[in-house]
């Protein structure tokens, strides 16, 4: 995946009003929820709870739409569904992997200092 498409910058762009004080902000409270995020994912996946991982994925998708992480908000959806469906566990993991590795990179390429307001660039 590449990693300009980690944040789709046209729509933060909208969300924020092209405020990037409040795009900055809003990155740091995601930086600082995903770890708890992510374990609660883990935590009821090893529990087989599927509701509660449902709800897990669900959050971390609604902090995705909110952050413009389009990629990621798709990678948990697929894992909110998934477990909605009842997914065998040992099919659902590979989502979770995934879902875990494109928080990363999403954080990554943020902090990389690769998402500005330049409208030129939008």
């Amino acid at each position: 995946m590449e990693p300009q498409n980690m944040i789709d910058r046209q729509l933060i762009f909208e969300i924020t009003d092209g405020n990037q004080d409040l795009f900055d902000q809003m990155m740091e409270l995601f930086v600082q929820i995903s770890p708890d995020q992510l374990k609660l994912i883990r935590c009821t996946w090893e529990a087989a709870d599927y509701h509660a991982l449902r709800a897990a994925a669900h959050d971390v998708k609604s902090s995705a739409s909110s952050i413009g992480g389009t990629i990621l908000y798709e990678s948990a959806l697929q894992l909110e569904q998934s477990a909605k469906m009842k997914l065998d566990l040992t099919q659902i993991l590979p989502m979770i992997i995934d879902v875990e590795d494109k928080v990363e990179k999403t954080i990554s390429f943020y902090r990389d200092g690769k998402v500005t307001f330049d409208p030129d660039d939008l």
